[in-house]
């Protein structure tokens, strides 16, 4: 309350003190006054009434004479002093009506909210700050409504419980509450009170003050909210410290402080787990001492960025192993110039590096084999023609003719161009295969006396075959031509002799054995280990090992087409190599050929060749004109008579307008259009009594046809010569060659 307002107050009080005092001290005045005149008056007078008056009768007179004046004078001071009170009451009415309306006036403009309740609750009066409070425009809105009203709903339990207790306290103090304003909005008070009673005690009504805390409370509240951040954040920090000490501790990737000298402060297990060192060997090591010196330059340019304030990101460098290998690490470093420290994190990339390698090799071989296989079609079909007619041209010569002797070297060089071409399918992966069910130990056990003769004397040949091996269904010419070149490869890489090792053995790759395998795959397969005591390979070597025309030996020694064979030939049977190898260490040569659960089946071999004829009709299919004309020639000389077909549809009217005439189809495997594998199909039904040969040969066009032939299906390798096309086209005929 202002000062003026508490003087005035106090003014007030103090003149309606002063009036009843004043009444007070009057009517004490007159009490006295008229109990000493009135003793005064009654001596007084009896005795000037025995001075004076002799008779009893006179006496008794003048006694009632006295009374009389008495009594006169009496009420004459009453009503003097009655019409002194009146005005005193009327001023005392005055000042209290005074007071009343200056107290109402204070009551009115208070700035604390003021509500009177009866008994019950409903609401009797109310002030001006009250109905600003809860936003209310007139006290007739609210006088008379049930102060439940202005709760907030979840409030009313809590005025339930606590108003019984203020009725029996008479007090209340900094009770809270949640009123609901008539906007909607809500706010919170305080409420202190107190009871007024009659004089038997029983509640007339009661007084409280309200007291605006919403502000308060919000600023309770936010900061309630704000220790519980603060709380929060301490506990996401202390949890984020510990995960980062599991982290640091459990972590894949390699971390490490050093300082701006380039020595080690701290290590994280992963060091250990992946280069060997131990954490002891590491601190106050100088990391530059285990960077592969290739490296050196480029990561002295990354230390210059951090010198200038930049992070390095992704840079790779290779670190040595404990023992000895190098591993590729990637490294994310930020520097500390402040401090004078580098911190940095590391990824292993080594097998992904490994595999990007293998795919990139992958995809090299792929494009070198799409190459290779489509020059090789060519140039063998080239090659047929040549061969071919060189031998046409060799029968009609005696044997002292010079220019059959130059037609001897010219068939030479063909056979030797024509086994190249053969490699370069191979490798390719555009070799037909005819495959069968084959017992793996038997078929390296059969070419151990032929393979002991080729390695030479100086050379041991150790087999140990695996107990119960898995059969595997595979071309043998070509698993044979696969153990021939390994071997060979291990008898160039001893020169001064030693120990060549083959063994078998079933293995199964699981997905988790693939993932640190990164050239397998999974499933069940027969193993075939080739290994050797040689001088070995180094890593880069290895690298380039699988690729055509690659070769470790001196020029004019090797074609570099070995290895790449094998590749081609394992691959397109669907199985995986592996070479595991150190200079000076050996190599060993694994070969992975899936295994099947079935019996080995032996399919009969081509007659030897003979040029004996017939006279039956064989149909010849081939979309080259050069090769078709040469077979054609080739078997009319020996008394075939010869159809021909330019192409699979071609082949279909011609069967169909003289099909039983013709005994025997010789048909290209791949031709433009429709091939010979789908003319067979189509006609294999409706002419039972045909029978076929195919020759293999792949164009560009062909690649991605199926080049897989059933095993009961014969078969001739181009470039062929005329002896062995005549033997295999008899062997058909005579029903003794069903296929290779």
């Amino acid at each position: 309350m202002p000062d003026s307002d508490t003087t005035k107050t106090r003014s007030l009080r103090q003149r309606i003190q002063d009036v009843a005092a004043a009444a007070n001290r009057s009517g004490l005045r007159v009490a006295a006054l008229y109990l000493v005149l009135g003793v005064i008056w009654i001596i007084f007078t009896d005795r000037v009434l025995v001075f004076l008056v002799g008779t009893m009768a006179e006496q008794a007179m003048w006694q009632l004479i006295k009374g009389l004046v008495f009594v006169a004078g009496t009420a004459a001071i009453m009503l003097g002093l009655v019409i002194q009170n009146k005005r005193r009451n009327q001023r005392s009415q005055d000042l209290l009506a005074e007071r009343e309306e200056y107290f109402r006036a204070l009551f009115e403009r208070a700035p604390s909210a003021y509500q009177s309740l009866d008994p019950e609750g409903v609401i009797l009066d109310v002030n001006e700050a009250w109905l600003a409070l809860l936003e209310v425009e007139s006290r007739e809105e609210v006088v008379g409504q049930h102060m439940s009203s202005f709760l907030e709903a979840s409030q009313l339990v809590l005025m339930q419980e606590r108003f019984p207790h203020f009725k029996r306290t008479g007090r209340l103090q900094d009770a809270e509450f949640i009123l609901c304003r008539r906007g909607g909005s809500m706010v919170t008070v305080t409420v202190d009170g107190r009871i007024e009673r009659d004089v038997d005690g029983s509640m007339i009504r009661t007084h409280c003050v309200l007291h605006d805390i919403t502000d308060r409370k919000q600023a309770e509240v936010a900061l309630q909210k704000s220790e519980e951040r603060l709380r929060r954040a301490l506990a996401e920090r202390e949890q984020l410290q510990s995960e980062r000490d599991r982290l640091f501790e459990m972590g894949i990737d390699l971390i490490c402080v050093a300082d701006m000298d380039g020595r080690l402060v701290q290590v994280n297990p992963a060091w250990t787990r992946v280069l060997g060192w131990s954490e002891d060997e590491l601190l106050d090591r100088p990391w530059p001492e285990l960077l592969h010196p290739d490296d050196q330059k480029a990561t002295t340019r990354a230390l210059l960025d951090l010198g200038a304030g930049q992070p390095v990101e992704g840079h790779v460098s290779r670190f040595q192993h404990r023992e000895g290998s190098w591993r590729w690490i990637s490294w994310n470093v930020h520097a500390d110039l402040e401090a004078r420290q580098l911190l940095a994190s590391g990824r292993d990339v080594t097998d992904r590096l490994s595999l990007e390698e293998q795919l990139r090799q992958a995809q090299k071989m792929e494009a070198v084999g799409q190459l290779a296989g489509g020059v090789a079609h060519d140039f063998n079909n080239l090659l047929q023609v040549i061969n071919g007619y060189t031998e046409l041209v060799m029968t009609g010569l005696t044997e002292g003719d010079d220019n059959r002797r130059c037609l001897d070297e010219v068939q030479r060089a063909g056979r030797k161009a024509s086994d190249l071409v053969t490699q370069l399918l191979t490798f390719s992966r555009r070799q037909v295969i005819t495959p069968e069910v084959m017992d793996l130990n038997l078929m390296v056990a059969e070419n151990t006396a032929l393979m002991a003769g080729t390695l030479g004397e100086r050379i041991e040949l150790i087999w140990e075959p695996a107990a119960d091996l898995a059969r595997i269904n595979a071309d043998r010419n070509q698993i044979e031509q696969v153990m021939m070149n390994l071997c060979i490869n291990a008898r160039d890489a001893m020169p001064d002799g030693g120990r060549l090792t083959l063994s078998t053995e079933n293995v199964a790759f699981a997905a988790e054995d693939c993932r640190c395998r990164s050239w397998a795959q999974e499933g069940r397969f027969v193993k075939l280990a080739i290994s050797d005591t040689g001088v070995g390979l180094s890593p880069d070597m290895m690298t380039h090992i699988w690729e055509p025309f690659y070769t470790t030996k001196d020029p004019g020694k090797g074609t570099g087409l070995g290895l790449s064979t094998v590749y081609g030939i394992v691959s397109q049977h669907g199985g995986m190599v592996n070479v595991t190898s150190r200079l000076e260490a050996g190599a060993i040569f694994e070969v992975y050929l899936p295994r099947v659960d079935a019996e080995p089946n032996v399919l009969p071999r081509p007659a030897k060749a003979t040029m004996a004829g017939g006279h039956e009709t064989v149909l010849v299919v081939d979309d080259n004109p050069q090769v078709r004309d040469l077979v054609c020639v080739m078997l009319r000389r020996v008394g075939y008579t010869v159809l021909s077909a330019v192409d699979g549809e071609t082949a279909l009217e011609l069967l169909d307008e003289r099909g039983q005439e013709v005994d025997l189809a010789l048909l290209d495997v791949v031709m433009h259009g429709m091939g010979g594998p789908e003319v067979y199909a189509r006609t294999t039904e409706r002419f039972p009594h045909l029978k076929y040969l195919f020759a293999s040969g792949y164009s560009r066009e062909g690649m991605d046809s199926d080049r897989v032939l059933d095993g009961g299906l014969a078969l001739i390798q181009k470039p062929f010569e005329a002896p062995e096309l005549m033997a295999r086209v008899r062997a058909v005929l005579d029903g003794v060659d069903a296929g290779e």
